[in-house]
């Protein structure tokens, strides 16, 4: 179709244009103007032929009909040249007017004839022609010949037209790519959204069961707070009572806080001395982790029991335990008390002694002095066997009793406790056999009241006995032995002062004892009673003494 338009458009050219003027190369033509010589050349025979010719054709040109001049303008020698580096298409034609050659130079183009599917040959070709129209008409009117100069712009902006398509081309393309691309993100984008829509759903469905179940908590909470409210004023109304039964259940705190309480139940005059003795007896004794009582509940026990005498049954309810439970505890403390305290119990250096040695006794009776002695006695049950039963009355006392002698120091000191004796036996079988002078250094003075007849036991150990003077025989006392009976008295006096201490202050030997604690627990190297007598006396050397000597 391209070719078919542009033949005809040629064709009608060539009719309508006879006489143009002659081609700029053609020397021979008779048209063609020389600007040189102004048309003075030597003839030859070949341009003399030439003219012939044109001669010849002239008549003819006038009845040349269309017809002729389009099977002329077909029968033309078309050439087609393809410049493979520009792909460029280039038409010539050469035309035969008046027997002459004229060649003419139709046109340049950059078109591409199919072989590119994306560009439009018609389009491209039309606008060529459009523009070798006008060109055509202004070489019929001016009968000029077409300018190859003219060509060359129109080639250009062929060129140009094509390049300004092809991006546009390209620019549509990317434009398809990015639609194709924004179509899927879209798709993508109903795709996510739908997810997110049913995973709002769900989120929706667990906030409203959140919400449910956090309104339930609230109600719930509010019921806590209230029964918190009702467990906190229950438990300060158990702190109180706990706090007012404090005096009853004997808590370490109150026991710290209270000294007199402490020296109620103990007879110690401050918590420092209790805390001392609960930790030197409870490093000596192994109890195990399921004890009932602690190590200071069990001394504490054994202490109030020696010193108010109370009831097993008393204590055990004291200490919420059994009866039984309470016994063992009391035995096992009262053991392991006697074995860590009867060191308290001792007769000091003479070193020691004449250091303490109260003025008093220096006046009277020198430095000397180092033991005063007394017996003292406790009432026990009557034993079932006669034996016992008699080595155990007691002529003065009128009551099955046991004995013990004590003695002290010039300062009041507790520093000798003998055993258990039956209350038939004397005051000096006791001091001879209780050990007491095992002790002693020569020249050592024993003070002793007038039932102790041992002088001639204190020679054998290179000592000397004082004594109140006796009466008898003697319808009266002389001066010297009067004013020494009172001197004597008079410090002697002290060794009772002491022994009612203990008695008054442990009340478990005011009552009378049973018959049991004659006996030895086994595993035990004395009779609880001894042990009884012996704790109580430590404990009294640990307290405040009844005699303040000046020293």
């Amino acid at each position: 179709m391209v070719f078919r338009l542009c033949h005809g458009l040629i064709s009608d050219w060539l009719y309508s244009v006879l006489g143009a003027p002659a081609h700029f190369a053609c020397e021979n033509d008779p048209d063609w103007a020389p600007s040189l010589r102004m048309g003075v050349v030597d003839k030859t025979p070949e341009d003399q032929n030439m003219q012939e010719k044109v001669a010849f054709k002239q008549p003819r040109e006038a009845t040349i009909s269309e017809k002729a001049c389009e099977q002329d303008h077909l029968s033309n020698d078309i050439c087609v040249a393809e410049n493979a580096d520009s792909n460029r298409l280039s038409l010539v034609m050469s035309v035969d007017v008046d027997g002459s050659s004229r060649s003419i130079a139709m046109f340049d183009d950059c078109v591409n004839l199919g072989e590119n599917e994306d560009v439009d040959p018609l389009n491209d070709s039309y606008n060529a022609f459009s523009k070798f129209n006008t060109s055509c008409s202004t070489v019929h009117g001016s009968q000029s010949y077409v300018s190859a100069v003219q060509l060359e712009d129109v080639l250009k902006e062929l060129s140009e037209l094509k390049k300004s398509y092809t991006s546009l081309r390209n620019k549509l393309t990317e434009a398809e790519c990015d639609k194709v691309e924004l179509e899927n993100s879209f798709t993508e984008a109903n795709s996510s959204q739908q997810k997110c829509e049913q995973e709002k759903q769900v989120l929706q469905q667990q906030i409203s069961g959140i919400t449910t179940e956090l309104q339930e908590s609230k109600k719930v909470l509010t019921s806590t707070e209230e029964r918190l409210a009702e467990s906190e004023s229950k438990r300060c109304e158990v702190t109180n009572a706990l706090e007012k039964c404090d005096t009853f259940f004997l808590s370490l705190d109150s026991l710290k806080k209270d000294e007199k309480k402490l020296k109620f139940y103990t007879g110690l005059p401050s918590y420092a001395v209790f805390d001392r003795v609960v930790s030197h007896v409870s490093a000596h004794v192994e109890f195990g982790k399921n004890a009932s009582l602690e190590p200071w509940q069990g001394i504490l026990l054994t202490m109030m029991r020696l010193r108010l005498s109370l009831n097993l049954q008393d204590l055990a309810y004291r200490f919420s335990i059994s009866k039984a439970t309470a016994g063992k505890c009391f035995e096992k403390w009262l053991y392991a008390m006697y074995i860590c305290l009867d060191s308290l119990i001792v007769l000091p250096d003479r070193e020691t002694l004449q250091k303490t040695m109260p003025k008093e006794f220096k006046e009277s009776f020198g430095k000397n002095v180092a033991v005063i002695i007394d017996c003292f006695e406790i009432f026990i049950d009557k034993p079932s066997a006669l034996d016992t039963r008699a080595q155990t009355w007691s002529n003065y006392k009128h009551h099955n009793t046991v004995k013990f002698l004590l003695g002290i120091t010039p300062c009041g000191a507790i520093s000798f406790v003998s055993e258990a004796w039956g209350g038939r036996v004397s005051y000096k079988h006791i001091a001879s056999n209780c050990g007491l002078f095992d002790k002693l250094l020569p020249d050592d003075i024993v003070m002793a009241d007038r039932g102790f007849l041992i002088a001639e036991d204190l020679a054998f150990f290179h000592a000397k006995l004082l004594m109140p003077a006796f009466t008898r025989g003697q319808n009266q006392l002389n001066s010297q032995d009067v004013f020494e009976t009172r001197k004597i008295a008079h410090l002697r006096i002290h060794v009772e002062r002491v022994i009612g201490l203990v008695r008054n202050k442990y009340h478990i030997l005011q009552n009378v004892m049973p018959v049991e604690f004659l006996t030895k627990k086994p595993g035990h190297n004395v009779a609880q009673i001894d042990e009884i007598v012996h704790v109580c006396c430590a404990l009294t050397n640990l307290s405040k003494s009844v005699y303040v000597p000046n020293v």
